[in-house]
């Protein structure tokens, strides 16, 4: 017959952490990529090019599609600003082209684009695009949208540059001047 022992539940845990191995699996992106398994991520120069490649393949194609999406917004935006009454779908599009606009701006670090893409959704959420009646909202929205369009046109991407500042004041002025007609 097998002694018992009396061990303490810490015993038991510690004796039995001592006996468990734990297998690392091999990562495989990373032995694709190192030239020595010792060392942490080394590429090539060759890879960075590839990469690079890439990169300048899917910018070419952002342009386009943002171009799209822009005028996609721009015509919702127009039948939601004629129709006497809104529909539900309408407003779900125009939010949705947004949300589209922010993904992709996001995506390829366009700051300006999606500060003020973010700043256009802010807006619609805190105000609720049903209330399309009162004038300041249209301005503000149509204040967003222009940037947004200026902002692809000359392709400004870093905040820093003179272009996005001008393009920030000549927002933030639209937003100042009408934000007294917005009921709280």
């Amino acid at each position: 017959m097998k002694k018992m022992s009396h061990n303490t539940p810490q015993q038991n845990a510690k004796n039995f952490a001592e006996e468990v191995i734990m297998i690392e699996p091999i990562n495989r992106m990373r032995s694709k990529i190192t030239k020595n398994k010792n060392k942490a991520f080394i590429f090539s120069d060759k890879q960075i090019k590839g990469a690079q490649i890439a990169i300048n393949q899917c910018e070419s194609r952002k342009q386009a599609e943002q171009e799209d999406l822009i005028k996609d917004i721009f015509s919702q935006w127009k039948n939601l600003v004629a129709a006497t009454s809104t529909n539900n779908n309408e407003r779900e599009a125009f939010q949705k082209s947004i949300h589209k606009l922010s993904e992709l701006s996001a995506l390829f670090t366009d700051e300006v684009m999606q500060d003020f893409v973010l700043s256009l959704q802010k807006f619609i959420t805190q105000n609720n695009l049903a209330t399309l009646d009162n004038p300041a909202h249209r301005i503000i929205i149509q204040a967003h949208l222009n940037v947004i369009n200026l902002t692809h046109t000359h392709k400004v991407k870093f905040k820093n540059s003179a272009t996005a500042n001008k393009l920030f004041r000549m927002l933030n002025t639209a937003i100042e001047q009408n934000k007294s007609h917005i009921p709280p």
